[in-house]
């Protein structure tokens, strides 16, 4: 018989099915599904010949959005896990005299913080990778990693030959897809690591009221819902999978032009 001392061990299989059962649940793709490693990898192999680029470049280029998207599915997966545990899922509003009392918060919030904010940088990192698959192909100097994807895409925009291609509009939308990512991502990275935008608490003291004793103070407490968070987050997530799409499917419509 174990003693009660035993440590339980969590199986990563366990916690893999239930990133599973929770992506089922609640209509998540598995984008590393979709979007197979050696499928890229034939795919980035065969557009290298075509295109008379670096083969080898090219095909470590998609393995490493590769490994990106896989990172970013993972992180979601665990927000999904966290997110059903946390205190208040729909959000919540208090307003109290006294300032010992607070809305709940319990180590399930605190996980579900923590890997939406990997979450977020996940997915920056995959328009990163996206915008550097692209530059690949129809940028010269492969080797300037400082290109934007929107300046990039106005690039494009700029030659007939690129304006001309059926998938362009849909290239364009990037734009904004990307710039969301980086604004949310660029908050938390160089403003707020802590979540305090969806989570605030504010603190007043009260005049015109004779006071005595300790201070007294009105405290406003106001907790985001976590379920919009997590959708948002999804809808980015997808949009990830709808752009390697677009640029897989503009790469293909194209003839060997650098810019």
């Amino acid at each position: 018989m174990e003693s009660q001392n035993t440590p339980r061990i969590v199986n990563i299989n366990d916690i893999h099915q239930e990133i599973a059962n929770l992506f089922k649940r609640y209509n998540y793709p598995f984008l590393t599904l979709e979007f197979e490693m050696a499928h890229l990898k034939a795919w980035a192999r065969t557009q290298a010949i075509r295109l008379d680029i670096n083969i080898n470049h090219f095909v470590d280029t998609i393995s490493n959005l590769f490994w990106a998207i896989a990172h970013a599915q993972s992180e979601l997966g665990y927000s999904l896990i966290a997110r059903q545990a946390v205190t208040n899922p729909k959000g919540e509003t208090l307003t109290t005299y006294d300032i010992n009392t607070s809305l709940d918060f319990k180590i399930p919030d605190l996980y579900f913080w923590h890997h939406n904010y990997l979450l977020t940088e996940c997915l920056y990192r995959c328009w990163e990778r996206l915008t550097y698959l692209l530059q690949i192909v129809f940028l010269s100097n492969i080797n300037e990693k400082d290109t934007y994807l929107n300046n990039l895409i106005d690039e494009l925009a700029k030659n007939s030959i690129h304006r001309a291609n059926p998938k362009m509009n849909a290239l364009k939308k990037l734009i904004n897809y990307r710039q969301d990512v980086a604004k949310e991502r660029n908050d938390l990275s160089h403003e707020n690591s802590s979540p305090m935008k969806e989570i605030s608490v504010e603190v007043k003291p009260l005049f015109g009221l004779k006071l005595t004793g300790s201070p007294k103070y009105t405290v406003s407490y106001k907790y985001s819902s976590v379920i919009k968070i997590i959708e948002k987050q999804k809808s980015r997530y997808i949009k990830i999978g709808e752009a390697l799409k677009t640029i897989m499917d503009f790469t293909e419509n194209t003839n060997p032009i650098k810019l």
